[in-house]
């Protein structure tokens, strides 16, 4: 089985928390299980023409380094009052 590579933007960051290419290059993601998964070949493509914008991010890296965190909205809406 290859290694696998998820692709990190450098702009602009939710609160403390990395944005990811989503599937496709279709928009992104701070949840790292709805991050692209791709081959090292296909990682280097994707970012070959945008070397100061997107990384290559080993995906056991960022799965080592990642945490839990829960959506504020989601919390909010389901308060539970005395």
């Amino acid at each position: 089985m290859s290694k696998l590579y998820v692709i990190l933007n450098r702009g602009p960051v939710v609160g403390n928390c990395a944005l990811f290419w989503r599937e496709g290059g279709h928009g992104y993601t701070c949840n790292l299980d709805d991050a692209w998964k791709v081959e090292a070949a296909k990682a280097q493509d994707i970012c070959h023409d945008r070397p100061d914008e997107d990384f290559i991010i080993s995906l056991d890296f960022a799965a080592e380094n990642s945490e839990r965190h829960c959506h504020a909205d989601v919390l909010r809406d389901n308060v539970v009052k005395p």
